[in-house]
């Protein structure tokens, strides 16, 4: 699977086959459906919560939010997150869910919002470990430090998609906003001043059509 998966990245980059985004997406949000009803159902906990058909559902659903992860970025994050948050605390086996989330966070700092994906990342982890030591009674396995270094992966795999689309001009480059109200309040000012009066001119049209010069009209 790996292979065949693999393969049909390097022939779409190549340009080889071309698929259309919707169709790219839906094909991803596939994939990690297959993945995660896979995983649900081989996972085994001990103290967990049998999986039953909840379980695959909100799975399931997590993996269709995938289908829309371009348009709404921050909506398919914060739906996965929510998904997988309400799979943990309905008790059931820890690590299918974490796959969709992982889709989220990279398409979250493909978006620009590198930022807003290390802090959503780095808060699941953090919670996850709390809750291992605190509630669970667990120690920290070597899998904690794995899965936080396989969310910043995915982060920082993500920003360096956009940072291309940027120098290849794919995409407008964020503006700041300071600069956005510099340039508003010089276009205001030249406007201010294309707008003001011209006593100059009025004082010359007023004269000539007198017929009188300014000296004339002195004593």
């Amino acid at each position: 699977i790996g292979a065949a998966l693999f393969l049909a990245v390097v022939l779409i980059r190549r340009g080889i086959v071309r698929l259309s985004r919707d169709l790219v997406d839906a094909g991803i949000a596939l994939a990690v459906a297959g993945v995660v009803t896979f995983a649900i159902t081989i996972a085994v906990e001990r103290g967990a919560r049998s999986p039953d058909a909840l379980a695959f559902v909100l799975g399931i659903a997590s993996a269709a939010t995938l289908l829309v992860r371009r348009r709404r970025p921050l909506l398919v994050l914060g739906a996965t997150v929510i998904a997988s948050f309400t799979y943990y605390l309905l008790g059931y086996p820890a690590g299918p869910m974490d796959v969709p989330v992982w889709v989220a966070i990279y398409t979250t700092a493909a978006s620009g919002r590198l930022g807003l994906a290390l802090v959503t990342g780095g808060a699941l982890s953090g919670i996850g470990v709390a809750y291992r030591i605190l509630v669970e009674e667990d120690l920290i396995g070597f899998e904690v430090f794995s899965t936080v270094a396989l969310l910043v992966s995915m982060a920082l795999l993500g920003d360096a998609l956009h940072r291309r689309k940027l120098t290849e001009g794919l995409v407008p480059e964020p503006r700041n906003l300071g600069s956005d109200l510099v340039e508003e309040g010089r276009g205001s000012h030249a406007g201010n001043r294309s707008n003001r009066p011209s006593y100059r001119s009025s004082e010359g049209d007023q004269l000539s059509r007198r017929g009188t010069r300014p000296s004339e009209d002195r004593p």
